[in-house]
């Protein structure tokens, strides 16, 4: 079950943060955190406040335009219950489109609609495979870590616009397990 939900508002300029705050009256799981000034500080940064402020010893990333299904941790938990020394667990994600012509547009540039590694690796492996895409990748949504990782690996990079999560699972694949 998930113990806490952290909504980070990002200086979004639709209807965001009334439906964030709408989110966090009605559950009390839910904890809205807004910059100061409405700022857009990126996602670095709001990714990074966000650890900051949570409770839980578990991590998940979840970006606007993404959904975790019902039994999003289900695999997760069976994980680190079985290998507790793991500071990190990541799942295969699947793209779903909200209309044919992007998931075809999709397809036809030779993507797929799974992101996941495609083999065993054993975690003193993966900072190789991950740096030279000899395995495939997986998405940040697909990731669960322990928040003591951040201790290790230090925090998102605020200075980075794009990759800055790549860079961060690169980090953690270096120090973690």
């Amino acid at each position: 079950e998930t113990a806490e939900v952290i909504l980070i508002e990002d200086g979004s300029t639709d209807n965001s943060v009334n439906l964030c705050k709408s989110l966090e009256q009605k559950h009390d799981k839910v904890k809205l955190l807004i910059h100061e000034n409405n700022l857009n500080k990126g996602a670095a940064e709001s990714r990074t406040v966000g650890i900051r402020k949570a409770k839980c010893d578990f991590v998940a990333f979840l970006d606007a335009d993404d959904y975790f299904l019902d039994n999003r941790f289900k695999k997760t938990i069976e994980v680190f219950n079985q290998y507790p020394d793991a500071d990190g667990v990541y799942e295969a994600i699947e793209a779903r489109f909200e209309n044919i012509s992007d998931e075809k547009s999709w397809l036809e540039k030779g993507k797929s609609l799974i992101t996941s590694v495609n083999k065993k690796i054993e975690p003193k492996d993966l900072f190789e495979h991950l740096l030279f895409g000899t395995a495939g990748y997986f998405s940040g949504d697909g990731l669960t870590v322990k928040k003591s990782i951040f201790d290790k690996s230090g925090m998102f990079n605020s200075d980075m616009t794009i990759a800055e999560d790549t860079h961060m699972w690169l980090k953690m694949s270096i120090v973690g397990k």
